[in-house]
């Protein structure tokens, strides 16, 4: 009851953002605005406040063992969507889309607050080595998959994995490497700015569901079954293989977790961005968001139950 409660307070978040938008409080070039200061700033922050722990080689271990698996994960998802749009028949740039929307889930937006929620905030320093593959393919390789048929489209560079969220981990990793404690005030302010990430980003969420066109989505079917496979079927995918290799506890939660996730709002900034089917996008993340408002409680429930304590 705790968690489904913890859960309500995040849905609450992001039915704020969406009203927010709805009624004209905030215009609508706000959520492009609110998300830069996500991703650019507070999420950045966030993400060295939590790799600020004492160095230990249990800890070096963890994140290693976490790195792994993230890598894992990510590869056998990429794998997996290979085949699954010949079975929705879903050809040219939907098909990319639909790859990328089973490929990369919100571990940010709504991962951050739900781990948080769930296992708590110590576990931010798994979740950050765990989300590295993301941030470093998401904008990247992700970009180029549903963009590479288009005239002009997105070109990959060293500097394409070179965002913020990476930077901000190399530099707390090394950190955390060395044992370098910030200075109070510093540590205090970007403290400050990362625990804004939470709350905006559920806001984010919300936000962008308001700007997404109804009409769109109801347009086809197939956005309901990638959706519903987001955050239904890619958790049992994960799980299964973890579970069998006799991974257990933290280390089972957090992937799975993870996979619970609806699809990754960075699919409509993409599309939006390289004028691709924002429709299609705009739909996946919007169905899959609105749909684990009852699949994350369940979600979080089981896995709780069948990993054991963490």
């Amino acid at each position: 009851m705790v968690i489904i409660g913890q859960l309500l307070v995040l849905f609450m978040l992001i039915l704020s953002g969406f009203i927010l938008v709805r009624t004209g409080a905030l215009g609508g070039r706000t959520t492009p605005a609110f998300s830069s200061l996500v991703m650019n700033f507070s999420l950045p922050c966030l993400i060295i406040v939590s790799l600020q722990r004492p160095f230990s080689a249990a800890m070096l271990g963890i994140a290693g063992k976490t790195l792994g698996v993230s890598f894992f994960v990510y590869g056998l998802s990429a794998l997996l969507t290979v085949f699954y749009p010949g079975l929705l028949g879903l050809k040219g740039e939907k098909r990319d889309i639909h790859r990328y929307a089973l490929i990369f889930s919100n571990c940010a937006f709504i991962g951050i607050p739900m781990v948080e929620m769930v296992m708590g905030r110590d576990y931010l320093f798994q979740l950050t080595i765990y989300n590295i593959p993301f941030n470093l393919f998401s904008f990247s390789l992700g970009a180029w998959l549903i963009t590479r048929k288009k005239a002009g489209s997105f070109a990959l560079s060293y500097r394409t994995f070179l965002s913020p969220c990476i930077i901000a981990t190399l530099t707390g990793f090394i950190l955390f490497l060395f044992s370098v404690s910030l200075p109070g005030p510093l540590y205090q302010g970007l403290k400050m700015a990362g625990d804004m990430t939470s709350p905006l980003s559920t806001l984010v969420i919300g936000m962008n569901l308001a700007g997404t066109s109804l009409r769109g989505v109801i347009g086809s079917w197939r956005p309901y079954v990638t959706s519903l496979v987001r955050i239904a079927v890619m958790p049992l995918i994960v799980a299964l293989p973890l579970y069998l290799a006799g991974i257990r506890g933290a280390a089972l939660v957090l992937p799975v977790l993870v996979a619970a996730m609806p699809v990754a709002a960075s699919a409509a900034l993409i599309t939006s961005a390289f004028d691709g089917d924002s429709q299609e996008s705009g739909a996946l993340v919007f169905l899959s968001t609105l749909f684990s408002a009852l699949s994350l409680p369940l979600a979080a429930l089981i896995i709780y139950r069948l990993a054991g304590s963490f």
